[in-house]
């Protein structure tokens, strides 16, 4: 989670996707099924993610600090080479973009 209060994360999380939802999007999002995840493996997780990201036209990242995020950079990679969309949303206030 990168340094990130959880709950408010996952606040802000349901805001975007609801928003998105109101626009006609269907979108996921791991970090708000996370209490299904914890008897899992990480391989097990990945596998998940990996698995919605081909159903998805889109992958959108939200870099909220200068924490490396090792999930997202991996989540990230793989929507590349799958040729995914990628829209990145970075705090205004991140000077370190990795």
């Amino acid at each position: 989670m990168t340094g990130c209060d959880f709950e408010k994360l996952k606040k802000e999380s349901l805001e975007i996707i609801n928003l998105l939802k109101e626009n006609g999007y269907d979108p996921y999002c791991t970090l708000c099924e996370a209490n299904s995840f914890q008897n899992q493996t990480k391989t097990e997780i990945f596998k998940h993610a990996f698995n919605l990201i081909d159903k998805k036209d889109v992958f959108l990242a939200i870099v909220r600090n200068e924490n490396k995020s090792e999930g997202m950079l991996i989540e990230i990679g793989y929507s590349i080479a799958k040729n995914k969309r990628i829209i990145l949303m970075i705090n205004k206030n991140v000077k370190n973009k990795w």
